[in-house]
């Protein structure tokens, strides 16, 4: 973390402080620790993706919390991806050596329908890596609940919230070995999703493992 800190204020002067939480909080992903600095949308929706499975406690829960989670997800991906496509739209234009604001000739449509085909598809991948990066930051997540309830020392991944990440520990979480479960759960469906299950019916199935046990157990009579 430190490292990756260190650079991130280096390279992209970003101030210490920033650097540092976003180098954790992105458990060192250098890109996506730039991405969250510099975009506070994209912030918003890492911490509103962390909440959804600390709000599951019935099943109805977990059916609308996966889509919510696929609706982020793909919000990120699209988000991430506009600058981009516009930039490489703008430098293709330059190239073709088209004044800003001119149309394109036909006899040069194909290159920028070949752009735009190739955007299109890159889109699709993104949001598949969209999904997989916020079940990694719901995997820390637990992480986080697994190092309170074993008092390890240390930072958590999401130190900033510490609070509720401890109550949750205290309460709802279950015994170690159901946290355990749970983020075995979460590798599941990023097993299945990379084997081209239904990206909805995985996360439909992760959200209903990450339930509390005594929710999805019934009491028998």
């Amino acid at each position: 973390v430190e490292q990756v800190a260190e650079l991130l204020h280096r390279r992209d002067g970003l101030d210490r402080e920033t650097a540092l939480t976003t180098a954790r909080i992105s458990q060192s992903h250098v890109g996506m620790a730039r991405r969250l600095a510099r975009d506070p949308e994209a912030l918003e929706r890492r911490e509103r993706i962390l909440s959804l499975p600390l709000q599951a406690t019935a099943v109805s829960d977990a059916m609308a919390l996966a889509a919510t989670l696929a609706e982020v997800s793909k919000a990120e991906a699209e988000s991430a991806a506009e600058a981009r496509d516009a930039e490489e739209l703008e430098a293709l234009r330059r190239s073709l050596g088209l004044e800003p604001g001119e149309p394109v000739p036909p006899k040069l449509r194909h290159h920028v329908k070949r752009l735009e085909e190739d955007q299109t598809r890159r889109r699709r991948r993104a949001v598949r890596d969209s999904l997989d990066r916020a079940m990694i930051d719901v995997m820390g997540l637990f992480r986080d609940v697994l190092r309170v309830q074993l008092g390890a020392d240390g930072e958590l991944i999401n130190e900033h919230r510490r609070d509720e990440i401890e109550a949750y520990a205290r309460g709802t979480a279950g015994d170690s070995a159901e946290v355990l479960a749970r983020i075995d759960a979460v590798t599941t469906a990023r097993e299945r999703i990379a084997a081209n299950v239904p990206e909805q019916l995985a996360l439909e199935a992760m959200m209903l493992a990450l339930l509390p046990r005594r929710v999805r157990t019934p009491r028998r009579r």
